[in-house]
Protein backbone atom coordinates (compact mmCIF):
# COMPACT_ATOMS: atom_id res chain seq x y z
CA UNK A 1 0.00 0.00 0.00
CA UNK A 2 0.92 3.54 -0.66
CA UNK A 3 2.83 5.06 2.99
CA UNK A 4 0.77 8.07 2.33
CA UNK A 5 -2.37 6.02 2.43
CA UNK A 6 -1.87 4.37 5.21
CA UNK A 7 -0.35 7.00 7.51
CA UNK A 8 -3.50 9.18 6.56
CA UNK A 9 -5.77 9.55 9.42
CA UNK A 10 -9.40 7.65 9.43
CA UNK A 11 -11.23 10.07 10.93
CA UNK A 12 -10.17 13.77 10.55
CA UNK A 13 -8.59 15.71 13.86
CA UNK A 14 -11.85 17.87 14.55
CA UNK A 15 -14.04 14.98 14.61
CA UNK A 16 -11.68 13.33 17.20
CA UNK A 17 -11.47 16.21 19.06
CA UNK A 18 -15.36 16.40 18.95
CA UNK A 19 -15.83 12.64 19.97
CA UNK A 20 -13.20 12.86 22.79
CA UNK A 21 -15.14 16.24 24.19
CA UNK A 22 -18.11 14.34 23.66
CA UNK A 23 -17.21 11.37 26.15
CA UNK A 24 -15.81 13.74 28.43
CA UNK A 25 -19.16 15.43 28.68
CA UNK A 26 -20.65 12.42 28.61
CA UNK A 27 -18.54 11.10 31.30
CA UNK A 28 -19.35 14.09 33.80
CA UNK A 29 -22.78 13.76 33.37
CA UNK A 30 -23.10 10.06 33.97
CA UNK A 31 -20.55 10.58 37.37
CA UNK A 32 -22.80 13.78 38.79
CA UNK A 33 -25.33 11.49 39.75
CA UNK A 34 -28.20 13.52 37.84
CA UNK A 35 -27.92 10.21 35.29
CA UNK A 36 -28.98 7.64 37.92
CA UNK A 37 -31.38 9.92 39.62
CA UNK A 38 -32.88 10.77 35.72
CA UNK A 39 -32.49 6.40 35.68
CA UNK A 40 -34.00 6.12 39.05
CA UNK A 41 -37.48 8.21 38.22
CA UNK A 42 -38.06 6.39 34.62
CA UNK A 43 -37.63 3.24 36.35
CA UNK A 44 -40.31 4.33 39.03
CA UNK A 45 -42.47 6.15 36.73
CA UNK A 46 -43.13 3.15 34.94
CA UNK A 47 -43.76 1.36 38.05
CA UNK A 48 -46.38 3.95 39.25
CA UNK A 49 -47.86 3.61 35.61
CA UNK A 50 -48.50 0.20 35.95
CA UNK A 51 -50.52 -0.09 39.00
CA UNK A 52 -52.16 3.58 38.36
CA UNK A 53 -53.46 1.71 34.80
CA UNK A 54 -54.58 -1.35 37.08
CA UNK A 55 -56.18 0.65 39.05
CA UNK A 56 -58.00 2.31 36.46
CA UNK A 57 -58.77 -0.71 34.48
CA UNK A 58 -59.22 -2.95 37.63
CA UNK A 59 -61.02 -0.76 39.94
CA UNK A 60 -62.17 2.74 38.47
CA UNK A 61 -63.64 1.25 35.06
CA UNK A 62 -65.97 -1.48 36.44
CA UNK A 63 -67.58 1.27 38.70
CA UNK A 64 -67.97 3.31 35.86
CA UNK A 65 -69.25 0.63 33.46
CA UNK A 66 -71.78 -0.01 36.30
CA UNK A 67 -73.23 3.56 36.41
CA UNK A 68 -73.76 3.68 33.16
CA UNK A 69 -75.33 0.43 32.74
CA UNK A 70 -72.94 -2.34 31.65
CA UNK A 71 -70.82 -0.33 28.82
CA UNK A 72 -67.31 -0.88 28.65
CA UNK A 73 -65.58 2.87 28.16
CA UNK A 74 -62.93 2.12 25.93
CA UNK A 75 -65.16 0.38 23.56
CA UNK A 76 -67.01 3.27 23.00
CA UNK A 77 -67.06 4.59 19.22
CA UNK A 78 -69.06 6.67 16.57
CA UNK A 79 -69.11 5.58 12.82
CA UNK A 80 -67.85 8.26 10.79
CA UNK A 81 -67.82 6.13 7.63
CA UNK A 82 -70.15 2.94 7.92
CA UNK A 83 -68.70 -1.05 7.18
CA UNK A 84 -67.69 -1.63 3.59
CA UNK A 85 -71.26 -3.02 1.92
CA UNK A 86 -69.47 -6.04 0.18
CA UNK A 87 -68.11 -6.94 3.44
CA UNK A 88 -71.48 -6.55 4.96
CA UNK A 89 -72.91 -8.86 2.42
CA UNK A 90 -70.79 -11.68 2.16
CA UNK A 91 -71.23 -11.60 6.07
CA UNK A 92 -74.91 -11.15 6.78
CA UNK A 93 -75.78 -9.96 10.30
CA UNK A 94 -72.42 -9.42 11.09
CA UNK A 95 -72.22 -5.24 10.34
CA UNK A 96 -75.16 -5.20 12.84
CA UNK A 97 -73.17 -6.28 15.52
CA UNK A 98 -70.51 -3.91 15.31
CA UNK A 99 -69.34 -3.25 18.75
CA UNK A 100 -65.67 -2.90 19.46
CA UNK A 101 -63.25 -0.28 17.18
CA UNK A 102 -61.51 -3.51 16.36
CA UNK A 103 -64.14 -5.40 14.77
CA UNK A 104 -65.40 -2.39 12.68
CA UNK A 105 -61.98 -1.89 11.19
CA UNK A 106 -62.19 -5.42 10.30
CA UNK A 107 -65.33 -4.53 7.88
CA UNK A 108 -63.52 -1.72 6.16
CA UNK A 109 -65.39 1.27 8.70
CA UNK A 110 -63.93 4.47 9.81
CA UNK A 111 -64.69 5.15 13.88
CA UNK A 112 -63.72 7.79 16.14
CA UNK A 113 -62.75 6.31 19.06
CA UNK A 114 -63.98 8.66 21.81
CA UNK A 115 -63.96 5.98 24.77
CA UNK A 116 -60.66 5.14 24.48
CA UNK A 117 -59.59 9.11 24.95
CA UNK A 118 -61.57 9.10 27.98
CA UNK A 119 -60.41 6.01 28.82
CA UNK A 120 -56.65 7.80 28.67
CA UNK A 121 -57.66 11.17 30.03
CA UNK A 122 -58.99 8.65 33.14
CA UNK A 123 -55.77 7.49 33.64
CA UNK A 124 -53.71 10.51 33.02
CA UNK A 125 -56.17 12.47 35.80
CA UNK A 126 -55.47 9.25 38.09
CA UNK A 127 -51.45 9.17 37.54
CA UNK A 128 -51.88 13.29 38.34
CA UNK A 129 -53.59 12.78 40.96
CA UNK A 130 -50.98 10.10 42.42
CA UNK A 131 -48.28 12.11 41.75
CA UNK A 132 -49.63 15.05 43.85
CA UNK A 133 -50.63 13.13 46.43
CA UNK A 134 -46.81 11.64 46.69
CA UNK A 135 -45.04 15.34 46.12
CA UNK A 136 -47.47 16.38 49.02
CA UNK A 137 -46.54 13.48 50.92
CA UNK A 138 -42.73 14.01 50.41
CA UNK A 139 -42.93 17.67 50.85
CA UNK A 140 -44.70 17.48 54.16
CA UNK A 141 -42.18 14.97 55.54
CA UNK A 142 -39.15 17.19 54.46
CA UNK A 143 -40.91 20.20 56.01
CA UNK A 144 -41.40 18.12 59.09
CA UNK A 145 -37.59 16.98 59.29
CA UNK A 146 -36.49 20.50 58.67
CA UNK A 147 -38.72 21.33 61.50
CA UNK A 148 -37.49 19.07 63.93
CA UNK A 149 -33.81 19.57 62.81
CA UNK A 150 -34.56 23.50 63.39
CA UNK A 151 -35.79 22.61 66.94
CA UNK A 152 -33.16 20.42 67.90
CA UNK A 153 -30.54 23.44 66.94
CA UNK A 154 -32.15 25.47 68.99
CA UNK A 155 -32.10 23.59 72.17
CA UNK A 156 -28.63 22.41 71.63
CA UNK A 157 -26.54 24.55 73.37
CA UNK A 158 -23.58 26.06 71.26
CA UNK A 159 -20.02 23.91 71.56
CA UNK A 160 -17.90 26.03 73.74
CA UNK A 161 -15.11 27.82 72.11
CA UNK A 162 -12.54 28.20 74.92
CA UNK A 163 -11.80 26.44 78.35
CA UNK A 164 -9.55 27.07 81.30
CA UNK A 165 -6.32 26.23 81.74
CA UNK A 166 -6.22 23.74 84.81
CA UNK A 167 -2.80 25.22 85.78
CA UNK A 168 -2.92 28.83 85.40
CA UNK A 169 -7.02 29.40 85.00
CA UNK A 170 -6.50 31.37 81.80
CA UNK A 171 -8.80 31.06 78.98
CA UNK A 172 -7.77 29.20 76.04
CA UNK A 173 -8.85 28.26 72.84
CA UNK A 174 -10.98 24.14 73.29
CA UNK A 175 -8.16 22.58 70.45
CA UNK A 176 -5.16 24.40 72.41
CA UNK A 177 -2.65 21.56 73.30
CA UNK A 178 -0.33 23.91 75.39
CA UNK A 179 -1.81 26.67 77.73
CA UNK A 180 -0.36 29.87 75.69
CA UNK A 181 0.42 31.77 79.24
CA UNK A 182 1.55 28.78 81.29
CA UNK A 183 3.04 26.80 78.10
CA UNK A 184 2.04 23.52 80.05
CA UNK A 185 1.17 20.41 77.64
CA UNK A 186 -2.48 19.93 78.07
Amino acid sequence: MDAAIESAPLIPRRAAAAARSWARDFQAFIAKGDFFDLATGVIIGGAVGGVVSSIVNDLLTPFISLFLGGVQLENEFVFLRGPDPKLCEANPGVCDRLTTPELAHQYGAVTLNYGRTLQLLLNFLVVALVLFLLVRSYSKLKDRFKRREAEEAATEPPPPESKVCPFCLQKIPVAARKCMYCTTLL
